[in-house]
C-alpha cells in the first residue's frame, strides 16, 4: 500500500512540474518576437476563389448587396444558449462568399465554391453541417462547382432568386 501512495505521489509530482514548466515556457515563446511563426500569405484568396469572387463582382453589380469573403460562420450565426457543443460545430467554420444587404450589412445568401476535396467523406460531413445550420437560420446556401471558366448567365440564374427582387 505505501508503494503505491509512494507512485501516485511521484506520478503526480512529475505532471506538476512537467505542467509548470510548460506553462513557463508558453508564455517564453509568445514573448519572443524573433521566433514569432507568422508570416503574411500573398492572397487570401485561393485562384479558384479569386476568379468566383470576380465573376460575382460582375453579376451583383449595380445591386444594393456587398460580397464578402471567407467570413467566419460564427459571424454570422449564434446559438441559442451558450452551448459549446453546437457553437464548436460552426467555430473554426467558414463560407467563401456572403452576399449581404449593403446598407444594414444584413446577410441575404450563402454562397460555397466546392472543389474536387469536397468528395472526401470528412469534408461531406462538414458541408452537411454548414447546410444545416443555413437552412436553420433560414439563409440560403448556393453552392457552384469549381471551373476553369463561369458562365454569366448561369451563375446569375442560380442566385438571382435568392435576391429579394432584386434582378441581377
Amino acid at each position: 500500500m505505501l508503494n503505491l501512495v509512494l507512485w501516485i505521489s511521484v506520478v503526480l509530482v512529475f505532471f506538476i512540474v512537467a505542467l509548470l514548466y510548460y506553462a513557463a515556457n508558453f508564455k517564453k515563446r509568445l514573448d519572443d518576437k524573433s521566433k514569432f511563426p507568422y508570416v503574411k500569405r500573398d492572397s487570401i484568396l485561393t485562384n479558384s476563389e479569386r476568379s468566383f469572387y470576380g465573376v460575382l463582382n460582375i453579376v451583383l453589380k449595380d445591386k444594393n448587396v456587398e460580397v464578402f469573403c471567407k467570413v467566419g460562420i460564427k459571424d454570422i450565426v449564434k446559438t441559442v444558449s451558450w452551448d459549446y457543443f453546437y457553437f464548436n460545430r460552426i467555430s473554426a467554420k467558414h463560407l467563401d462568399f456572403l452576399v449581404c444587404d449593403k446598407s444594414s450589412v444584413s446577410p441575404i445568401l450563402a454562397i460555397e465554391l466546392d472543389d474536387s476535396s469536397h468528395d472526401r467523406e470528412d469534408r461531406k460531413r462538414s458541408d452537411e453541417i454548414k447546410d444545416r445550420v443555413f437552412k436553420t437560420v433560414g439563409i440560403p446556401l448556393v453552392r457552384f462547382q469549381v471551373k476553369s471558366g463561369y458562365n454569366l448567365g448561369a451563375v446569375r440564374e442560380k442566385i438571382e432568386p435568392y435576391l429579394n427582387g432584386k434582378p441581377c
